[in-house]
């Protein structure tokens, strides 16, 4: 049994549930409409989430759905502080010459499978050794 089927036993939380209720949170979390968010809705670059502000929302996200969120870098997904977000352009400047590593991408289906989970925490990857059969 995986970790997703047994919280859904514990939880009773179905999927279609679970983004509903993903979906309702970030709209009054952000005061948006819920029709302007759906499951692929990026959280930085579609609704210019950035900084403290991506920080709180994480947290209250955690405390809402009881998500652990120990080992989730927040600083991978947004720019650090209240300095916003660079343009495109210099982003991609800075990253070219090393001083900055391009941020990762989180959606509302990440927040929504880690709600699922109870962990925002990446997934270890699979190690394949060389004598394996894969």
């Amino acid at each position: 049994m995986s970790c997703i089927e047994y919280r859904q036993m514990e939880t009773g939380m179905t999927r279609e549930k679970t983004e509903q209720d993903v979906l309702a949170f970030l709209a009054e979390e952000l005061g948006l409409e819920r029709e302007k968010l759906s499951i692929w809705t990026r959280l930085r670059e579609d609704l210019k989430l950035d900084g403290d502000a991506a920080n709180e929302l994480i947290v209250n996200y955690a405390y809402a759905f009881h998500v652990d969120i120990e080992g989730f870098r927040v600083n991978d997904y947004f720019n650090a502080g209240t300095g916003g977000n660079p343009s495109p352009f210099l982003a991609k400047i800075l990253w070219l010459f090393g001083n900055a590593t391009p941020l990762k991408t989180l959606t509302v289906r990440d927040l929504v499978d880690g709600a699922m989970k109870g962990s925002m925490s990446p997934s270890p990857k699979a190690v394949v050794l060389p004598w394996s059969d894969r």
